[in-house]
């Protein structure tokens, strides 16, 4: 804005800061509406960030702590494991089995009968075999699913001819071992329905009629076809299998020679205490990240920062400011409250319908914090109080029981909420309570694709009010200079009658 100069009139005034003092005043409420509108962007971001934890929670967490494989893990142990290896899933059988590689599976391959290279020169097939450097040759290879023609060119090398056939396409490889000088190829995949066929292409070699890798290359008629995998589980013979890792009932091999090796299959305590304590942590960590924004302190004091007050603040004090500012925006939210105490209800309930001594999570050693010390003093929510534990040693007396346990107390599906699982509790729960901060604060921190959420609504009519005022204060703004620009001119006709009555006078 251009600065006003009113000297005609002899006033002196200072118009501008004037009318910057005057307008000081009226941008108070306008301040105050950018201050709660700011406070307002905090929140949501605040309930955003809440949302994407619980979310992230429920779809990775809780969702697979729902699976048998997290919840009744099995193991197997082979007696033979130079035999093969063998691991078990959730839907192993927990009895011993005597098992019989009878074959490997094994990958089509053909390599030279004998050394192959003719001549000192290798810089070139020509060279190397004697063949005619001006006749290209095709040969066409099967994997036994895709074909491919490639074409041979004599004055390039043998690599080149590997690197050619490697980059088919195909799952042929094939290599050149320099040392040995011997060509080799061979199919990427075992099992009798991957094969190695080449349909050969005749050349000359010193005026004789040859074929190519047949006779130059000493592999003879390439047409062979890899090997199935046999075992026998119990004396009764599995389906063939193309790889040597296979799984059978439960059960994945991976076969390293043939013979025989008893299966000892069972329940993996081990493992299951280990999922059930990186669950809980996974649950503490989540539950935390609320509870600290619950608790966090909110500094009345400390209003968000105009422009016009970080300017005469430094970078370092605005820092500290604003962390103060955001602070406490979600403390002692109901809301929030509300899904913690949900959570903890969810641990702490039986599942309706279960027979046996093991029927709750605190059956098992899964125990929810008191919010009293050992002294009797609350435990404010903020700290440790709610957060689960796991009494390792009860957990696994109740899995050495039953090893059944676990998984039907945290996967159960029932018809209610009482007869359902744990984890499907919690599933819902937190279903739940991300339905209600969408309603409340939509899925993200700003206002994009929510226009809905209880604190969009009001950002949008504070967003409302906030252009509604700017727009006043400018037409305030605006009148106040058109009145000082009246006064100026009511002083310069003032100045010049008094200047004509002085002259009539003094004539």
């Amino acid at each position: 804005m251009a600065i006003r100069t009113y000297g005609l009139s002899g006033s002196g005034m200072d118009v501008d800061q004037m009318v910057k003092d005057m307008m000081k005043a009226r941008r108070i409420q306008y301040d105050k509406m950018y201050q709660e509108k700011t406070r307002l962007e905090y929140k949501k971001k605040d309930f955003n960030t809440i949302y994407t934890t619980l979310k992230e929670f429920r779809e990775k967490n809780v969702f697979d702590f729902r699976m048998a494989s997290q919840l009744r893990p099995m193991k197997a142990t082979a007696s033979d494991s130079s035999v093969a290896t063998v691991t078990a899933n959730a839907d192993a059988v927990p009895i011993n089995h005597t098992v019989e590689v009878t074959s490997l599976a094994t990958a089509a391959m053909s390599k030279s009968a004998a050394t192959i290279t003719t001549s000192a020169d290798k810089s070139t097939l020509a060279s190397q075999f004697g063949l005619d450097s001006s006749a290209s040759f095709d040969v066409t290879l099967n994997d036994g699913v895709n074909t491919k023609t490639i074409t041979v060119d004599p004055t390039k090398s043998i690599h080149e001819l590997a690197a050619s056939i490697n980059n088919a396409g195909l799952n042929i490889r094939a290599n050149y071992d320099t040392t040995l000088d011997r060509f080799y190829l061979y199919n990427l995949q075992t099992g009798s329905a991957n094969k190695l066929q080449v349909t050969d292409a005749s050349v000359d070699v010193g005026g004789a009629a040859k074929q190519f890798f047949g006779d130059v290359l000493k592999l003879g008629a390439v047409d062979t076809a890899g090997t199935d995998a046999m075992i026998k589980i119990d004396g009764v013979e599995a389906t063939a299998q193309a790889s040597n890792k296979f799984t059978v009932s439960g059960l994945t091999f991976d076969l390293k020679k043939t013979g025989t090796t008893t299966i000892d299959v069972g329940a993996d305590v081990d493992k299951a205490v280990e999922n059930v304590k990186a669950f809980i942590e996974s649950y503490n960590s989540t539950v935390k990240k609320i509870t600290d924004e619950l608790g966090e302190k909110y500094y009345r004091d400390f209003n968000p920062l105009t422009t016009d007050q970080k300017k005469d603040m430094k970078d370092d004090e605005i820092k500290a400011w604003e962390e103060k500012a955001k602070s406490g925006m979600l403390r002692n939210d109901a809301m929030l409250r509300g899904l913690v105490g949900d959570l903890r209800i969810n641990f702490a309930e039986p599942v309706s319908g279960l027979n046996g001594n093991y029927k709750s999570a605190t059956d098992l050693g899964i125990t929810t914090a008191s919010y009293v010390d050992e002294d009797g003093k609350f435990v404010d929510i903020s700290s440790l109080g709610g957060m689960l534990s796991v009494d390792e040693k009860k957990l696994r007396t109740a899995l050495n029981s039953d090893p059944d346990a676990l998984y039907k107390i945290f996967a159960t599906t029932g018809a209610t909420n009482k007869e359902s699982g744990v984890s499907r509790r919690l599933y819902d729960t937190l279903k739940a309570g991300l339905d209600k901060i969408v309603v409340t604060a939509g899925r993200s921190a700003d206002l994009t694709g929510d226009t809905d959420s209880t604190l969009a609504k009001r950002l949008d009519d504070m967003n409302k009010r906030m252009s509604n005022e700017e727009r006043r204060l400018k037409d305030l703004e605006a009148r106040y200079y058109r009145q000082f620009d009246a006064m100026e001119v009511a002083l310069q006709r003032m100045s010049s009658q008094s200047n004509w009555l002085a002259q009539q006078f003094s004539s």
